[in-house]
């Protein structure tokens, strides 16, 4: 019995180093976004955690995620839970369009899609993408302009 304890003791104190460190990495991350201290994290801070290569409604798909109390902010320990909001699965492309249309009007308006971007896009890029996309000329993006397929029992518009 002896024998069996002591191998499990010396590896817990092996992974317990490298799990300490993780979590300090994760609370300073968390401290250096929480910019009014208010020990929270609130949607557009949460942001500031996500790597520039995430888009805005990629960034709010995780921050629902990690908000499991649903109360519209991310606590410490939800925060260390979902490792930095990476854990909780990636989102559609219906997720990703529903989050980014701000005004809940079925289309995606320029500044509505470019929120469907990686946040270091450039904006004259981005108009130019989004002008390819836009096939029946009206401003907007639909979702099957935007690249979601009919299908799933899910009818256009929704």
């Amino acid at each position: 019995m002896k024998k069996a304890i002591l191998p499990a003791l010396l590896a817990l104190a092996i992974v317990t180093p490298g799990a300490q460190a993780g979590t300090r990495k994760l609370d300073g991350k968390f401290n250096r976004a929480d910019i009014n201290a208010d020990h929270q994290l609130s949607p557009a801070e949460f942001q500031a955690t996500q790597s520039k290569r995430i888009s805005v409604a990629y960034s709010l798909f995780r921050f629902n995620k990690t908000d499991t109390n649903n109360d519209g902010f991310v606590s410490l320990e939800e925060f260390r839970i979902s490792r930095g909001g990476i854990s909780g699965g990636k989102p559609t492309k219906m997720d990703i369009f529903l989050l980014a249309d701000a005004d809940d009007d079925d289309v995606l308006d320029p500044t509505e899609y470019v929120n469907t971007l990686p946040s270091g896009s450039a904006y004259p890029k981005a108009l130019r993408s989004f002008d390819k996309k836009d096939k029946d000329n009206t401003g907007t993006l639909t979702p099957t302009e935007f690249g979601i397929r009919a299908g799933g029992g899910i009818p256009f518009p929704f």
